[in-house]
């Protein structure tokens, strides 16, 4: 059977990749900010929302303890290794996991769904022991969503699968199509169902968008050249991809029960911490997902190729050239989040039931969550670095010691700061994640480039300092001639002030000889030089 063209199509460079991951994240992160204004313009930070946020708790977790780590990082390289040998092999790897996975994640929803009262119920009464209330009503409303958004881990386990399928074979439009769907799925539930149904509504959303991730990747995959089999055997490549996967999944929780528990932790809070919580880390994962995501989840399958005797020079090269690319868009990005923090959450979210206290309190929160955006980013590229080397027990190890200071001063911090000491609890451990996984990696490849990632980290701090006082600068000069108390007004000021900081970050990279900013100034020559038409 032949496919057209475009569902064959791979991309062989890590630039051609993270281009199509880049612009689909952009949208897709676009997308998920539309879907936040509209939760907030129709719900506020209420219990309503609350109770939709955290219903998502328990199949978020499921989903990243049994799906994620043994796709992402153990899959991957395995997968990688037989279908240089073997496709008919890396095909029945294939199938094989897939189905062995849905029947074990079939098995854990069915005891999820039976339990989901009980685990509420103690959700309940944690935080009665925190000083705050919340009735029996609200936690049924928890309970009802969470049994209905269970079946997202299964339909989103199977598209993970396929998903590291097409990436192993890089193929990364379709993976990059799949979270724009999901996003599309949740805002039909957002302005279609919820006049019918409420929140159960946005809950139907979230199903709607899950299929629609798992089908939009079908026809890449079967023009791929995947070939189903029925088995279930656990033959010794499925052996090797779980015994990779464990201590890759206990890592990956490690990172995401940073999350759930300081989710918790707001839900002890009071009535919106926990609305506000996922606002702001929304909005800091903007960047994240555009650049850190797009460039780590492209390097990966180039990592993974560069392992073995003479091309582990290119893995070292290859990691040092993404790390001084993911840091020359995060840091000024940081700081932009920073300074812009009050009206990044104004434009953004500042309708409807979202009103002035809301908003202070997510940009407060945005702040301290803006501190560590590029270092987030960092860990994603770094911890790749190690699954690549098939090495996935170090990264747990320095993950749960990023997980346990991430709890010690979460607890300690919203007791004293509120709500938006969860966003500096947060921050600082994944500082200290990104810190140690990067010595760590250091001392455990030879012939690493010390010179090029001192020199370009050098100058990208001192270019984004100097753009950060120009953007303080600039918020000043403007906001006398606008109208802070419009939109557009509120727009004017943000977007003057961050063109003149980005302006000025891009001219002192070519002052400082930034080799960043020498592909951002070839790839815009190379644009203009297209659109130039020749004179009659």
């Amino acid at each position: 059977m032949r496919f057209p063209s475009f569902l064959t199509r791979h991309h062989s460079t890590i630039a051609s990749a993270s281009i199509i991951l880049a612009i689909s994240s952009l949208l897709s992160r676009l997308l998920g900010l539309f879907r936040d204004r509209l939760l907030a313009g129709k719900f506020g930070t209420g219990s309503l929302l609350d109770a939709y946020q955290i219903s998502f708790l328990l199949p978020d977790f499921i989903y990243n303890l049994f799906i994620v780590g043994a796709l992402s990082a153990a899959f991957i390289p395995i997968f990688v290794e037989i279908y240089e040998k073997s496709k008919t092999r890396a095909w029945e790897l294939g199938s094989r996991l897939l189905n062995l996975l849905s029947l074990f994640i079939i098995f854990i929803l069915f005891l999820c769904f039976l339990f989901t009262p009980q685990l509420i119920n103690l959700l309940g009464r944690l935080s009665e022991t925190a000083g705050t209330h919340y009735n029996q009503e609200n936690l049924d409303l928890i309970v009802n969503l969470t049994r209905l958004m269970l079946l997202s881990p299964l339909l989103l386990g199977i598209s993970g699968l396929f998903t590291s399928i097409l990436q192993s074979l890089k193929h990364f439009l379709a993976p990059a199509l799949a979270p724009l769907l999901y996003n599309l799925g949740i805002i039909f539930g957002i302005i279609v169902l919820n006049p019918l149904y409420g929140i159960y509504g946005v809950a139907g959303g979230v199903i709607i968008g899950a299929v629609l991730h798992l089908f939009i990747q079908v026809p890449w995959l079967f023009a791929s050249g995947f070939q189903y089999q029925l088995k279930f055997k656990m033959v010794k490549e499925v052996i090797r991809v779980i015994k990779l996967a464990i201590p890759r999944t206990l890592g990956l929780v490690a990172i995401q029960m940073s999350f759930w528990i300081n989710k918790i932790i707001a839900f002890t809070l009071g009535v919106g911490a926990v609305s506000v919580y996922y606002f702001a880390n929304n909005l800091q994962s903007l960047p994240i997902g555009l650049f850190g995501v797009s460039i780590a989840t492209a390097a990966f399958p180039h990592l993974a190729e560069y392992t073995n005797g003479k091309k582990k020079l290119k893995f070292v090269q290859t990691l040092s050239q993404s790390f001084c690319q993911i840091l020359y868009l995060t840091v000024p990005i940081s700081i932009l989040f920073l300074l812009l923090r009050a009206q990044i959450v104004r434009l953004v979210l500042g309708t409807g039931m979202f009103d002035w206290q809301a908003t202070i309190n997510t940009a407060n929160t945005l702040g301290f969550f803006a501190i560590s955006i590029f270092a987030q980013s960092l860990v994603l590229l770094l911890s790749r670095a190690f699954y690549a080397l098939q090495d996935t027990k170090t990264p747990v190890i320095i993950n749960v010691l990023s997980l346990i200071i991430n709890i010690v001063l979460g607890i300690i911090l919203s007791h004293k700061m509120g709500i938006i000491g969860l966003g500096l609890a947060y921050s600082l451990a994944n500082l200290f994640d990104m810190i140690v996984l990067l010595i760590v990696l250091r001392l455990r490849l030879e012939h690493f480039e010390d010179a090029p990632v001192i020199k370009c980290s050098f100058k990208i701090i001192i270019a984004s300092f100097i753009m950060g006082l120009a953007v303080y600068g600039s918020l000043h000069l403007i906001a006398p001639f606008v109208d802070m108390h419009r939109f557009w007004g509120i727009a004017t000021q943000a977007l003057g002030a961050s063109l003149v900081g980005l302006g000025i970050y891009l001219i002192l990279g070519v002052l400082f000889k930034t080799e960043e900013a020498k592909i951002i100034l070839s790839k815009l020559k190379k644009t203009n030089a297209k659109s130039d038409f020749p004179s009659l």
